[in-house]
């Protein structure tokens, strides 16, 4: 693999299309049975994509200013434009939350899929990702990966890792932060 992108939730789908445009090789790993689980529950289903009045304010963090630069490196804007490149069309409400045009988790779900197909994105549900560690000497470059499928313990390697598998905010659709060790003990 050339790159593994960990998590197939939105900011997972967005990665694994992100760096499809560029490397031959990437794989969409998901524990989910299906992609796109944590989108289908946005908005009560009708899948709540951004919000056009996000402001620095609207979020409690210990570093403000890492916010501050955040959104303005990523403004709202952005996304959006990918989204209906994707050719998904959105629409904002008065208070400025954005929805696809359908208003269906669904729908969204069932194109990003097909565009993840199109782009040449190999996809991997329901495969946990047990533990990531660096590649030792003579193993190959990159991240050794530690899957469980239903077929059982492998390992595999790639060379570029993207996590996007979410933190423990939602645990009914796998967030509990399994990988924090791991990942830590990366650096």
């Amino acid at each position: 693999m050339d790159i593994a992108v960990i998590g197939a939730g939105p900011a997972g789908i967005m990665a694994a299309l992100q760096a499809a445009r560029s490397v031959r090789s990437v794989t969409l790993i998901e524990q989910n049975p299906s992609i796109g689980r944590k989108l289908l529950v946005t908005g009560s289903g009708r899948c709540n994509l951004s919000n056009t009045a996000i402001q620095t304010n609207n979020y409690t963090s210990s570093d403000s200013d890492w916010i501050t630069s955040f959104l303005q490196a990523c403004p709202p804007e952005d996304l959006l434009k990918e989204i209906n490149a994707l050719g998904i069309p959105t629409f904002s409400t008065n208070d400025g939350w954005v929805y696809p045009l359908s208003q269906s988790a669904g729908a969204m779900v069932a194109v990003l899929v097909a565009r993840l197909q199109e782009s040449g994105v190999k996809l991997r549900v329901a495969t946990k990702v047990e533990a990531v560690r660096a590649a030792k000497p003579g193993e190959g470059n990159g991240f050794q990966l530690t899957l469980t499928t239903e077929d059982g313990k492998r390992e595999e390697i790639c060379q570029h890792l993207v996590v996007a598998s979410g933190g423990k905010a939602y645990p009914q659709l796998g967030s509990r932060g399994n990988l924090f060790q791991s990942l830590q003990a990366l650096g």
